[in-house]
């Protein structure tokens, strides 16, 4: 049995059809996923994101930048004078934008300034 060339290529656009044309739905994804569970205290949050995010280059005895974000003091000064914010909240490909690695996800940022916002306070 002999296949003809022209049902091959509708088969062929047919399969890549259904299955080109795959995308994620962030919330279907994960569900749940809303920023009103994460409180936005020093130590409940902004303390370990810190941490995960920034204190590997921000810290030690030449802290990248000249900015040590290795105590709160250090962390809420930076915080309340707004570069923190000013470098988290940036577009990803802007070459300022921090971590380099990539942007936090909007929930840290909300929780951040909500930090800020609210005098960042030590709770």
């Amino acid at each position: 049995m002999k296949t003809s060339p022209r049902l091959t290529t509708l088969a062929v656009l047919a399969f890549g059809a259904l299955t080109g044309c795959y995308y994620d739905v962030e919330t279907e994804l994960y569900p749940g996923g809303d920023c009103s569970a994460i409180t936005p205290g020093y130590t409940s949050h902004v303390e370990a994101l810190i941490a995960e995010q920034c204190a590997g280059c921000h810290a030690g005895s030449a802290p990248s930048g000249g900015l040590s974000l290795e105590y709160y003091g250090q962390i809420r000064d930076a915080a309340l004078s707004g570069a923190i914010e000013d470098r988290i909240s940036r577009s990803a490909g802007d070459p300022l934008l921090m971590p380099p690695n990539g942007p936090l996800n909007a929930c840290d940022i909300e929780a951040f300034v909500t930090w800020v916002a609210d005098g960042a306070p030590e709770n």
